[in-house]
Protein backbone atom coordinates (compact mmCIF):
# COMPACT_ATOMS: atom_id res chain seq x y z
CA UNK A 1 0.00 0.00 0.00
CA UNK A 2 1.65 3.41 -1.13
CA UNK A 3 1.06 6.35 0.74
CA UNK A 4 -1.26 8.99 -0.39
CA UNK A 5 0.55 12.23 -1.66
CA UNK A 6 0.51 15.06 0.77
CA UNK A 7 -1.66 17.94 0.54
CA UNK A 8 -1.48 19.88 3.84
CA UNK A 9 1.54 22.37 3.30
CA UNK A 10 2.10 23.36 6.73
CA UNK A 11 2.39 19.82 8.95
CA UNK A 12 4.27 21.25 12.21
CA UNK A 13 4.43 25.04 12.28
CA UNK A 14 6.85 25.44 14.70
CA UNK A 15 9.90 23.38 13.28
CA UNK A 16 8.87 24.54 9.90
CA UNK A 17 8.28 28.42 11.16
CA UNK A 18 11.44 28.02 12.84
CA UNK A 19 13.24 27.11 9.14
CA UNK A 20 11.58 29.95 7.45
CA UNK A 21 12.66 32.63 10.10
CA UNK A 22 16.07 31.42 9.56
CA UNK A 23 15.96 31.36 5.80
CA UNK A 24 14.53 35.18 5.61
CA UNK A 25 17.61 35.93 8.60
CA UNK A 26 19.97 34.94 6.24
CA UNK A 27 18.58 36.50 3.43
CA UNK A 28 18.71 39.34 5.06
CA UNK A 29 22.00 39.28 6.16
CA UNK A 30 23.03 38.37 2.37
CA UNK A 31 21.50 41.34 1.47
CA UNK A 32 22.66 43.46 4.14
CA UNK A 33 26.30 42.17 3.23
CA UNK A 34 25.85 42.65 -0.63
CA UNK A 35 24.87 46.49 -0.12
CA UNK A 36 27.78 47.06 1.93
CA UNK A 37 29.99 45.82 -0.56
CA UNK A 38 28.46 47.43 -3.44
CA UNK A 39 28.90 50.63 -1.28
CA UNK A 40 32.15 49.99 -0.51
CA UNK A 41 33.13 49.17 -4.01
CA UNK A 42 31.63 52.30 -4.92
CA UNK A 43 33.03 54.85 -2.57
CA UNK A 44 36.16 53.33 -3.22
CA UNK A 45 36.43 54.25 -6.61
CA UNK A 46 33.96 57.25 -7.07
CA UNK A 47 36.33 59.84 -5.24
CA UNK A 48 34.64 62.60 -4.13
CA UNK A 49 31.35 62.72 -5.26
CA UNK A 50 27.80 63.75 -3.89
CA UNK A 51 25.87 61.35 -2.03
CA UNK A 52 23.38 61.20 -4.43
CA UNK A 53 25.46 59.89 -7.38
CA UNK A 54 27.13 57.40 -4.94
CA UNK A 55 23.55 56.21 -3.80
CA UNK A 56 22.86 56.16 -7.61
CA UNK A 57 25.71 54.04 -8.47
CA UNK A 58 25.53 51.62 -5.27
CA UNK A 59 21.63 50.74 -6.83
CA UNK A 60 23.06 50.51 -10.46
CA UNK A 61 25.84 48.16 -9.47
CA UNK A 62 23.33 46.12 -6.84
CA UNK A 63 19.98 46.33 -8.10
CA UNK A 64 19.92 43.59 -10.20
CA UNK A 65 21.02 41.28 -7.56
CA UNK A 66 18.56 42.84 -4.75
CA UNK A 67 15.41 42.18 -7.55
CA UNK A 68 17.24 38.31 -8.16
CA UNK A 69 17.19 37.95 -4.54
CA UNK A 70 13.45 39.43 -3.86
CA UNK A 71 12.66 36.99 -6.68
CA UNK A 72 14.66 33.91 -5.42
CA UNK A 73 13.50 34.54 -1.96
CA UNK A 74 9.80 32.79 -2.43
CA UNK A 75 10.86 30.30 -3.95
CA UNK A 76 13.65 29.47 -1.63
CA UNK A 77 10.97 29.68 1.45
CA UNK A 78 8.36 27.78 -0.76
CA UNK A 79 11.55 24.78 -1.74
CA UNK A 80 12.27 24.74 2.57
CA UNK A 81 8.73 24.00 3.59
CA UNK A 82 8.24 21.11 1.17
CA UNK A 83 11.60 20.02 1.74
CA UNK A 84 10.40 19.78 6.13
CA UNK A 85 8.03 17.87 5.05
CA UNK A 86 10.32 15.06 4.76
CA UNK A 87 11.15 15.14 8.05
CA UNK A 88 8.05 17.19 10.67
CA UNK A 89 5.77 14.37 8.48
CA UNK A 90 7.35 11.24 9.79
CA UNK A 91 8.01 12.91 13.20
CA UNK A 92 4.30 13.95 13.91
CA UNK A 93 3.41 10.50 12.49
CA UNK A 94 6.12 9.29 15.12
CA UNK A 95 4.49 11.11 17.70
CA UNK A 96 0.96 9.95 17.34
CA UNK A 97 2.40 6.64 16.88
CA UNK A 98 4.23 6.74 20.18
CA UNK A 99 0.89 8.51 22.11
CA UNK A 100 -1.51 5.92 20.92
CA UNK A 101 1.18 2.85 21.83
CA UNK A 102 1.30 4.27 25.60
CA UNK A 103 -2.62 4.73 25.59
CA UNK A 104 -2.85 1.26 24.92
CA UNK A 105 -4.76 2.30 21.85
CA UNK A 106 -4.69 -0.49 18.89
CA UNK A 107 -2.03 1.10 15.97
CA UNK A 108 -1.37 0.25 12.72
CA UNK A 109 2.58 -0.46 11.13
CA UNK A 110 3.78 3.25 10.15
CA UNK A 111 4.51 3.35 6.37
CA UNK A 112 6.18 6.66 5.48
CA UNK A 113 6.02 7.89 2.02
CA UNK A 114 8.92 7.33 -0.48
CA UNK A 115 11.75 9.91 0.48
CA UNK A 116 10.57 10.94 3.52
CA UNK A 117 13.57 10.20 6.73
CA UNK A 118 13.33 8.24 9.50
CA UNK A 119 12.45 4.92 7.97
CA UNK A 120 14.79 3.27 10.89
CA UNK A 121 13.30 5.26 13.92
CA UNK A 122 9.28 4.00 12.43
CA UNK A 123 10.68 0.20 11.80
CA UNK A 124 12.12 0.30 16.01
CA UNK A 125 8.87 2.35 16.27
CA UNK A 126 6.85 -0.74 14.87
CA UNK A 127 8.74 -3.19 16.69
CA UNK A 128 8.47 -1.56 19.95
CA UNK A 129 4.61 -1.20 19.60
CA UNK A 130 4.33 -4.98 18.73
CA UNK A 131 6.15 -5.79 21.72
CA UNK A 132 3.98 -3.76 23.64
CA UNK A 133 1.15 -5.43 22.28
CA UNK A 134 2.31 -8.68 22.98
CA UNK A 135 3.24 -7.61 26.80
CA UNK A 136 -0.36 -6.32 27.41
CA UNK A 137 -2.17 -9.75 26.24
CA UNK A 138 0.47 -11.66 28.33
CA UNK A 139 -0.47 -9.71 31.64
CA UNK A 140 -3.84 -9.77 30.67
CA UNK A 141 -3.77 -13.94 30.04
CA UNK A 142 -1.79 -13.77 33.50
CA UNK A 143 -4.80 -11.20 35.10
CA UNK A 144 -7.05 -13.72 33.85
CA UNK A 145 -5.61 -16.69 35.30
CA UNK A 146 -4.74 -15.32 39.00
CA UNK A 147 -8.27 -14.05 38.98
CA UNK A 148 -10.58 -15.89 41.54
CA UNK A 149 -13.43 -17.94 39.69
CA UNK A 150 -17.05 -17.65 41.69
Amino acid sequence: MKPAKRTQLWVDSKVQGGLLMRVVLYWLLMEFLMGALAASQVALTAGQAEWSVLLNRVLYAFGPALVSSFILLPLVMFDVVRFSHRFAGPMGRLRREVKQIADGEPTEPIRFREGDFWYDLANEINRLGEEVKELRKAVKSEQQELAPTV
